[in-house]
C-alpha cells in the first residue's frame, strides 16, 4: 500500500472509514514494517508450530518472540485473525483495525 492517506479503496477495505488517527497509525505501520529485515526472521508454519493448525494460519510466532514483535512491526495486536474478521473489524470499528495485525497481511 503505497498511498495511506486514508483516501482509496484499497485503505478503506481494510482500515475503514478515514480518520486522521488511524491513518496515522496506518503510515507508521506500514513504514516500520518496509524497513524490517525479513530475512533475518524464522518463518514456521509446520507441524511443529502448535498454534498453527488453521488452513488461514500464515505463520506462528514463538512466545518468547512475540513480545519483540509489536516494537518492530508497529505496536499492532491480535484483535481478531483472518480475512473475514478483518474485513469486519474495518468496518464497526477502523481504530482497532488500524491496531489490528491481520489487517496488514
Amino acid at each position: 500500500m503505497r498511498n495511506t492517506d486514508g483516501q482509496g479503496a484499497l485503505y478503506t477495505t481494510w482500515f475503514g472509514t478515514h480518520d486522521i488517527v488511524s491513518q496515522s497509525v496506518v503510515a507508521t505501520t506500514f513504514e516500520l514494517m518496509s524497513s524490517n529485515q525479513f530475512n533475518t526472521f524464522t518463518y514456521n508454519c509446520g507441524a511443529s508450530a502448535p498454534d498453527c493448525t488453521d488452513p488461514d494460519d500464515v505463520a506462528y510466532v514463538e512466545p518468547e518472540v512475540r513480545a519483540t514483535l509489536p516494537t518492530v512491526n508497529g505496536a499492532t495486536d491480535a484483535i481478531v485473525y483472518g480475512a473475514q474478521e478483518s474485513l469486519s473489524l474495518a468496518l464497526r470499528d477502523p481504530a482497532r483495525a488500524a491496531s489490528n495485525a491481520c489487517n496488514y497481511e
